[in-house]
């Protein structure tokens, strides 16, 4: 169990934010994502395959949804799909941040709730180079008058000779319908594996380490349109134990005014058996480090976290007092299946879902990273009663056993409900879709050598 889990979301923290924890969220937007140096899979320390990283399984899709009146209702919705053996799982350290997934073409839908349907939001495509480094990242955005996707902006990489470290990075907008300009070039500086300086036009940053190559300060600067020149803007520094775990995290922002920096929050951080265990959280207030809040954090194993719960500091009683609880769930491979937002009910006692609260949920497929890109089609897929009103039936036969995942997609090709199977030659199932909306769903089996696909209908 790696001690980065919070700590890598601070680090790369653009603002600091109240209660900060590392929140999932959409992709809503349909703007370009960009990492902690200003752009797309950066990494000052070449992490590279992200924390339980599970080479025979990889993820396909992930929904957003959100409480309200009706309980939690659709939000939007990101698909993915690889070629030639590449896979992306869930970053357990940054779960709401997919640059780790080698994906080649990612769609993400936003749900219209006047016709209980997605409508496309924004696409991204990717290429590789031999090593499987990424050397392209294409943005796209849904253009409603043509029905058809619409380039807006891409990144280019180039890499030193032999390795995955990014030597430079090109920023581009797609101008006029039909040129590529540049707009910006990040290049990269390192001390071995480690990033020292990322330097742009509209950023910069310093890194630097200690004897043991843990990160201990990070300063940089953003781009002043008013006075044309980068400015500085955010210091992190941070110090660690003798288990080289991250023991304190304080951040400043630059003040203009007094040409200084200026304290703005402060997080000490406790561990048992190499596990963050808690986090207290202070902010600077009347010159002086104020308590904010307490974040708990718990583990279903040694390896995978279980939920986050935040209290925030009452300094005239000197108590704490319940606020918001994360809750993590697991498939039976381990990988993440959903994280689910709660928040404290004083009156009832219990943690409970509140409007504006989310969850977001996982689907997987199996893979073998050594098979062929194509899957031969298995035809014993047997789908009955069709239409179906609560419930229907799978039966079908494998050539091989192997583990294997039962996906039901909607119309819209949005997955809403997987089944995580064990290997079996012969499988029959009864699956639950009462909860389903009446429509036409897609139900796919595979277990990466072998794939089965049928249509049935729900109707009330």
């Amino acid at each position: 169990m790696r001690h980065t889990y919070f700590f890598a979301a601070l680090l790369m923290l653009s603002q600091a934010t109240a209660l900060a924890k590392d929140d999932v969220e959409g992709m809503t937007t349909g703007v370009v994502q960009t990492g902690g140096g200003g752009f797309p899979r950066f990494d000052n320390q070449l992490r590279g395959a992200p924390q339980g990283a599970e080479k025979t399984y990889r993820l396909t899709a992930r929904t957003n949804t959100l409480f309200g009146i009706n309980g939690f209702v659709p939000i939007d919705s990101t698909t993915y799909s690889y070629s030639d053996g590449r896979y992306g799982v869930v970053d357990q350290d940054k779960p709401g941040n997919d640059e780790y997934v080698l994906f080649d073409n990612s769609y993400t839908y936003i749900y219209n709730s006047s016709i209980s349907a997605y409508d496309n939001r924004l696409y991204r495509r990717q290429t590789f180079d031999n090593s499987d480094n990424v050397t392209s990242l294409t943005y796209s955005s849904w253009h409603t008058l043509t029905s058809a996707w619409k380039d807006s902006a891409r990144y280019l990489y180039d890499y030193i000779t032999g390795t995955s470290k990014i030597n430079t990075t090109i920023f581009q907008l797609y101008q006029g319908g039909s040129l590529w300009v540049q707009h910006d070039q990040s290049s990269l500086t390192y001390n071995g594996n480690f990033v020292t300086n990322v330097s742009s036009l509209s950023y910069d940053a310093d890194f630097q380490y200690d004897g043991n190559n843990n990160i201990i300060s990070i300063e940089d600067k953003v781009f002043d349109h008013l006075t044309g020149t980068l400015n500085n803007n955010l210091h992190k520094t941070y110090t660690y134990n003798s288990q080289n775990e991250a023991v304190t995290f304080t951040l400043q922002n630059w003040d203009k005014t007094s040409s200084s920096w200026i304290n703005t929050e402060y997080w000490e951080y406790t561990y048992s058996n190499n596990q963050l265990t808690s986090a207290l959280q202070y902010s600077w207030t009347g010159g002086m480090w104020t308590l904010y809040a307490k974040h708990i954090y718990a583990y279903a194993s040694a390896t995978d976290k279980k939920s986050e719960t935040v209290q925030t500091w009452d300094a005239n009683s000197k108590t704490f007092s319940n606020y918001s609880y994360q809750l993590w769930s697991y498939n039976s491979r381990g990988l993440i299946e959903t994280i689910t937002n709660y928040h404290w009910n004083n009156n009832t006692g219990n943690w409970e879902s509140i409007n504006g609260d989310n969850q977001v949920r996982y689907y997987y497929e199996y893979y073998a990273p050594t098979s062929v890109a194509s899957i031969k089609s298995n035809d014993a897929l047997y789908l009955y009663p069709v239409p179906a009103t609560s419930s229907i039936n799978l039966n079908m036969k494998w050539k091989d056993a192997h583990p294997f995942y039962v996906t039901v997609y909607n119309i819209a090709g949005q997955p809403v409900m997987q089944l995580s199977e064990q290997p079996v030659l012969s499988y029959s199932r009864q699956v639950d879709v009462s909860t389903l909306p009446a429509g036409n769903y897609i139900v796919k089996c595979t277990n990466g050598t072998e794939s089965a696909e049928g249509k049935f209908i729900v109707q009330r």
